[in-house]
């Protein structure tokens, strides 16, 4: 408990209320009760002999004698059965204990690996290009329309109807490939993958895999791109190919097992990257696919996120117990 001057305990005590931060301002019974049974115990002073407002006009008469410097030196060497903790000191307090908390969590999430399982990581990112057509008809690129208003004859399978091949879907496609470090072969077909589901009327989709438009890249991640420790300053990962293909419709759901679909983005041009099994870490491989989204935002080639449907990523991943030799 602070020091109180004898001038600040003299209004104190005779007083009842003291306009000083050193006090807390109670009730005044609350007030007089601790110096009351000090004076009482220490100098023989009753209660009636303390001052309270209005004591004075009722006649009751004023201590003289009582020593105040002494008072104030015996109080202060008294402990404070309640200490109040400043406010700020509480805050503080809680906003250490939650950083301890906090770090300790995230310890505790960088364990992410465990020593009798090897995992290995390949990965398949889509991603829509930036194109004013679609791939195979000249309806818009868009999917912030109105639904099922940029649909074409061919989007939605109509029969008689031909794909027509947008070159100008080329060249954002090329400028990603460039960008990963493929190369480029002097020739490249489409295929034919036969799937039947609701968000591709035609029953297949357009694709490349057996001849895609780019082979053989690679993309280097540092330790600044958020790779694991146990990859050290750099690790690269190999791109098997980069292949165009049809986007499908949009599946709207509602409630009561009712779907409905938007074919506007049907059709739309996609590139596939396709990588190889190199990856071993769970942040290796989401920063792998931010920095590939990053990549083709720099070239003007995906300019849409994942929270537009404009880049979606498949893990595949593979697991060996080392005890077992077996992989799941």
């Amino acid at each position: 408990m602070a020091r109180i001057a004898p001038q600040v305990l003299r209004r104190y005590l005779f007083g009842g209320q003291v306009s000083s931060r050193r006090c807390v301002h109670r009730s005044r019974n609350e007030q007089l009760a601790p110096f009351q049974h000090f004076l009482h115990r220490r100098f023989n002073v009753t209660n009636s002999s303390v001052e309270t407002p209005g004591s004075a006009a009722e006649g009751n008469p004023t201590p003289q004698n009582i020593d105040v410097a002494e008072a104030s030196r015996s109080i202060s060497n008294t402990p404070d059965p309640d200490p109040i903790i400043p406010f700020r000191k509480q805050l503080k307090d809680e906003a250490k204990k939650r950083k301890t908390e906090s770090v300790g969590k995230k310890a505790k999430e960088d364990n992410q690996t465990l020593d009798d399982w090897e995992l290995t990581v390949g990965i398949e990112i889509h991603a829509q290009l930036n194109t004013a057509r679609k791939l195979f008809s000249a309806a818009a690129s868009t999917i912030n329309d109105v639904p099922n208003t940029h649909v074409a004859l061919f989007d939605v399978a109509m029969p008689g109807s031909q794909p027509i091949f947008q070159k100008e879907t080329l060249l954002p496609a090329l400028r990603a490939a460039l960008a990963l470090n493929c190369n480029i072969p002097r020739q490249s077909k489409f295929d034919r993958k036969h799937y039947f589901h609701w968000d591709q009327p035609s029953g297949y989709q357009i694709t490349q895999y057996y001849e895609p438009f780019a082979r053989d890249g690679h993309i280097t991640l540092y330790s600044h791109d958020g790779i694991a420790k146990e990859d050290g300053d750099q690790i690269t990962i190999g791109i098997k190919q980069i292949q165009m293909e049809q986007d499908t419709a949009k599946t709207i759901s509602h409630p009561g097992d009712e779907h409905w679909l938007d074919f506007n983005r049907v059709g739309l041009p996609l590139i596939e990257i396709i990588t190889l099994p190199q990856i071993h870490h769970p942040s290796t491989a989401a920063a792998l696919v931010r920095k590939v989204q990053i990549i083709l935002n720099a070239v003007d080639s995906c300019v849409l996120g994942m929270q537009s449907g404009g880049l979606r990523a498949d893990v595949n991943v593979s697991v060996l117990v080392s005890e077992r030799r077996s992989r799941i």
